[in-house]
């Protein structure tokens, strides 16, 4: 979707009819658009929005009409291309009746129009109205929708981007029918005799399974809002006044998050321990019983040990009788000769020997136990290892550990008040998230063993025939859900990874192009950025990083989204909603930026976007700034204030190398904006 054409007409400050060309050049792809404040920046980027999704977010939908114009209604008309397709959509608001008109929507066929139908949906799926916000913004408010401070930092957005709504939605519906479906199928099993007693089994662990899981979430809810009170706290001591106090704050937080990484790796270490006892543990045992009960299978005819052999020794062997007779010897070295008492003896083992096909079975046997102690071996020697990593962690922990306790000590050494009940706050906060760790733990490892439990009585069930049709497609439809439950959360897991890190590099290489200091961007488990001073370690967060660096690495973040959006529009996911192309619309990009970060902004975001419009204040436009994005613009305009004032020292000037065009007209009839274009 790239913009052709906005048409306003008697929209707020836009008095009678008023349009603008949009570039849509491919190699010339930004429209620059220079007025100063107040005058309908702000405006025309919300036309876009109410004209395809009937709001206005930064004022009041009901406040649209030109305080000028002596009608009722007013209009925004936008046309746009999608997929080599040229539509026209318009929207009208009729103040009288304080109502907004049905959108419109038109596919123009060689000069014609033809009416679409579903238009708010066609429009929703070119470009869905929760991701607009990513496209058209203003970046003086820019901050906020990406604040670290938010319930889930920028995991909402990543999510929103992926369409993940969708197959979240389904996932939820698909656990409610299978919650139902257990119910119905619970019942059916206690009806017949041969489940009756699996059927309360079920019911005792899937009890036992919903009662952990509510545990987990308000453990894991707990959890969240002692690291939030940590953060806090933490924060507020490295922001304080106190200059001691502000570096010992900001070197106890890298500590903490080297802590924090080193933690992780141990819980990954102790998951692999239960992997591996559950991989192996039938082979450990395996080992244990066939150690001792198949030792003699490698015995020779003498009753001594030979690898090459895989038998039953006698007198269980029919072979081995067999060869003895004609060998013509016992294993005692007497005679056995026919006729005589000692040959009918051994004959007669030949009623109670084994068979070949009992010697089959112990081959079979054999390579069990050989099997069982391969894997055992391979298990000893993955634990061992696994040991040895837990162990060289464990001392580093530790070491973190005591690195903290002492910067603790050396801050309340400092003797300022507020900054010792800080650290108090925070060191209570860091206790409580060790015991919420410990406590999750725990639970997602019951959590585990009774998901393992249920599942070995559901293949008991499955091995029972079933008396009712009723249970058998019960049975079966449970097994279907499930699949599609695992799936869906396969792919969900596999496409966030893959997208998160894809994301994150495209931030790190803009910022590394970007920023006057090496940095190295970090996340928490929400995806929220901070900076690490690549030199030092420093965490960098908060009002450490200032405004400026703050909205760099948000506009950053928001240009590898659209990038990858970019890069699914083409998708064919049997889950996932495909990406888009669309225009990317900034008023204000510049806010609370210096000259350096504006140069790099200007570098990367032409490259980053198909279709590119800035809204400019003249104190935001430099002459210098043509050698950098000059190259990729393809339209100019400015808007005009029209002033009923007269005076001369209210006019804006805009300068462009030397030329110079006025951004007020004085002694207007009225108060309005018009636009005008820059050849």
């Amino acid at each position: 979707m790239l913009l052709n054409k906005l048409t306003l007409e008697n929209f707020r400050q836009y008095y009678g009819k008023h349009e603008i060309e949009f570039s849509t050049n491919a190699k010339k792809n930004v429209t620059i658009i220079h007025a100063e404040n107040s005058v309908g920046k702000t405006t025309m980027l919300n036309s876009i929005t109410w004209c395809l999704y009937g709001n206005t977010p930064d004022f009041s939908s009901s406040d649209l009409v030109s305080w000028n114009h002596d009608g009722d209604t007013c209009s925004v008309k936008l046309n746009f291309v999608y997929d080599d397709n040229e539509f026209s959509v318009s929207r009208v608001y009729d103040k009288k009746r304080r109502k907004t008109k049905e959108l419109n929507l038109y596919k123009i066929e060689y000069g014609n129009s033809v009416l679409q139908e579903e238009p708010v949906s066609m429009i929703n799926h070119l470009l869905p109205e929760n991701l607009s916000k990513y496209f058209f913004f203003s970046g003086e408010n820019f901050g906020g929708m990406l604040s670290s401070e938010t319930k889930s930092g920028y995991k909402d957005s990543i999510h929103e981007i992926l369409g993940f709504n969708l197959p979240k939605t389904a996932l939820k519906d698909l656990k409610k029918l299978n919650e139902k479906n257990t119910k119905e199928k619970n019942k059916l099993l206690r009806l017949q005799k041969s489940t009756e007693n699996f059927a309360f089994q079920l019911d005792e662990k899937q009890k036992s399974l919903k009662e952990v899981k509510l545990n987990i979430e308000s453990i894991a809810s707990d959890l969240k809002s002692y690291k939030s009170i940590q953060r806090e706290y933490s924060q507020k001591i490295a922001d304080s006044n106190h200059e001691k106090a502000g570096d010992l704050s900001k070197e106890k937080q890298v500590k903490e998050m080297y802590k924090r990484e080193k933690i992780a790796i141990r819980e990954g270490l102790h998951q692999n321990k239960h992997d591996f006892i559950f991989k192996y543990g039938a082979a450990i045992f395996s080992r244990r019983l066939t150690s001792r009960g198949l030792d003699f299978l490698n015995k020779n005819d003498d009753g001594d040990v030979d690898d090459d052999i895989v038998r039953v020794p006698a007198p269980y062997d029919k072979g081995f009788v067999n060869r003895l007779l004609n060998r013509g010897s016992c294993i005692c070295k007497r005679p056995l000769i026919k006729g005589k008492i000692e040959y009918e003896n051994v004959q007669y083992l030949l009623h109670t020997a084994n068979t070949a096909i009992i010697d089959d079975r112990v081959y079979k046997a054999k390579m069990v136990k050989d099997n069982s102690d391969g894997l055992a071996e391979e298990f000893l020697s993955e634990l061992a290892r696994v040991e040895v990593e837990l162990s060289t962690v464990d001392n580093q922990i530790g070491v973190y550990e005591l690195a903290i306790k002492d910067i603790e000590k050396r801050i309340d050494a400092l003797g300022n008040v507020d900054i010792s009940s800080w650290q108090k706050v925070s060191i209570t906060a860091t206790s409580d998230i060790a015991e919420a760790n410990r406590k999750l733990g725990s639970k997602e490892a019951y959590e585990v063993s009774l998901k393992r439990e249920i599942a070995s009585i559901e293949r008991e069930i499955g091995r029972v025939k079933m008396d009712t049709p009723e249970l058998d497609q019960s049975l079966k439809y449970q097994e279907t859900i499930e699949k599609l439950i695992s799936y869906i959360k396969r792919a969900l897991e596999k496409e966030e990874k893959n997208t998160v890190n894809l994301i994150f590099n495209s931030v790190q290489k803009i910022l590394d192009n970007s920023l006057r200091r090496p940095f190295d961007i970090g996340r928490d488990e929400d995806y929220n950025f901070y900076q690490i001073e690549r030199t030092t370690g420093s965490i960098i967060k908060g009002t450490d990083a200032g405004k400026g660096q703050t909205l760099l690495l948000n506009l950053a973040f928001v240009t590898a989204l659209i990038g990858h959006l970019k890069l699914r529009a083409s998708s064919k996911s049997e889950i996932f909603q495909p990406g888009t192309i669309a225009p990317f619309i900034i008023d204000a990009p510049f806010a609370e930026m210096d000259s350096s970060y504006q140069k790099a902004t200007l570098s990367f975001l032409p490259e980053q976007s198909s279709q590119l419009v800035l809204f400019l204040s003249s104190g935001q436009w430099k002459e210098e700034y043509k050698e950098i994005i000059g190259k990729y613009v393809g339209k100019r305009y400015y808007l005009v204030n029209h002033s009923e004032s007269t005076d001369e020292k209210d006019i804006e000037i805009l300068k462009d190398g030397n030329q110079e065009y006025r951004l007020t007209e004085l002694n207007s009839e009225h108060i309005f904006t018009s636009i005008k274009e820059i050849k």
